[in-house]
């Protein structure tokens, strides 16, 4: 399995892969390096969460801190919108805090630098055999916790294989309060690694487009695709964030990347990562529309947002159909950080520099 890296030390030129190829069984291919020619492989900045050595983003997070400081943000005494802003403005202090360049251990501001590593998965599909899927993952995220990997993402529709025709759909759907799901549960490690897992859902009123958050052995949440473009899945409304090591996350599923509202929607939430599960098995025409076009909507999500976005794709061949793979981290500046080569498996980790304040 080729690993990629957006570790902060990495230089900006592409590197060879620093990663190791591990056995999966006979139906993992080994990828090719991220010495790329632009379809994949590594790309770019090799930064960490937006935390590198640039002045002018440490000038602005100290001007906020100043400014929060002498109450010279949202002080208007004897108002609930006074509250409110004053809240709001922490809450800015501490998103800029959280991405800003020039900071490393404690600064004169207090805060404590950690990290949060993510790992995404590109992965060929696997059709009705959900035992071999948890096996897969389970794997996956043994590896994971070698790696001191904290949040694992997997494509849209994993668990039991994607499906867009009515009967594959509720064949393959399953009710996470059912027995099935809690077979899956059972299948798979009890890790603090927690993973975001594509699956198909079936509740009483239909049918739903889903990932869940799990963790422990135990399931965190779901997210249900909001914009779905197949028209046998019901569209979901909710739009949960999720908390890991004091990471705030949320999900946006494929076709949802063509909505900015869908993402704005999480980081209003205070969400600092934005996780696309993502099943780009297409036929061979609208596959090749969509090569570039999908990592172009991550790139915008993430600048209009401020947030990490971090994507996972299926990747290979299915009858007549075709991915390229898309699995790739964007910064929150809109630069791809880190890619898997198109045509092949492999992870793309990363670390984001998280800041707490005192």
């Amino acid at each position: 399995m080729s690993v990629f890296r957006a570790d902060r030390d990495q230089p900006v030129a592409p590197q060879p892969s620093r990663g190791r190829t591990h056995d999966a069984g006979p139906d993992r291919q080994p990828a090719g390096g991220p010495g790329h020619d632009g379809q994949g492989g590594f790309v770019g900045q090799g930064v960490g969460a937006g935390c590198g050595r640039d002045d002018v983003q440490g000038h602005r997070l100290r001007r906020l801190l100043h400014l929060l400081a002498s109450g010279r943000i949202g002080r208007r005494a004897g108002t609930h919108g006074a509250h409110r802003r004053r809240r709001e403005s922490r809450r800015s202090v501490r998103r800029h805090a959280a991405c800003a360049r020039g900071v490393a251990g404690k600064d004169e501001a207090g805060l404590i630098l950690r990290k949060f590593r993510v790992a995404a998965f590109q992965r060929k599909p696997v059709f009705d055999d959900v035992a071999r899927v948890a096996a897969r993952v389970s794997e996956d995220i043994a590896w994971c916790e070698g790696e001191g990997v904290d949040l694992a993402l997997f494509p849209e529709g994993y668990v039991q294989g994607y499906a867009t025709d009515l009967p594959g759909i509720a064949r393959r759907a399953m009710a996470v309060d059912g027995p099935p799901f809690a077979e899956l549960l059972s299948a798979l490690p009890k890790s603090g690694v927690e993973m975001v897992l594509g699956f198909i859902e079936r509740r009483a009123d239909g049918y739903y487009n889903s990932a869940a958050v799990i963790g422990d052995g135990l399931i965190k949440g779901v997210y249900s695709k909001n914009h779905p473009n197949e028209r046998d899945f019901l569209p979901g409304r909710d739009a949960p964030v999720f908390r890991k090591s004091g990471v705030v996350f949320g999900i946006n599923i494929c076709y949802d990347a063509n909505f900015p509202e869908s993402a704005q929607r999480l980081s209003g939430q205070g969400a600092r990562l934005i996780c696309y599960p993502l099943n780009n098995m297409l036929a061979a025409a609208t596959a090749e529309k969509w090569r570039s076009k999908s990592v172009e909507n991550l790139r915008r999500r993430a600048a209009e947002t401020g947030c990490w976005v971090a994507s996972s794709d299926v990747v290979g061949t299915a009858g007549e159909q075709i991915s390229f793979g898309c699995t790739c981290i964007v910064n929150p500046q809109g630069t791809v950080v880190a890619r898997v080569a198109e045509g092949a498996e492999g992870v793309a980790v990363f670390d984001m520099d998280c800041f707490d304040v005192r």
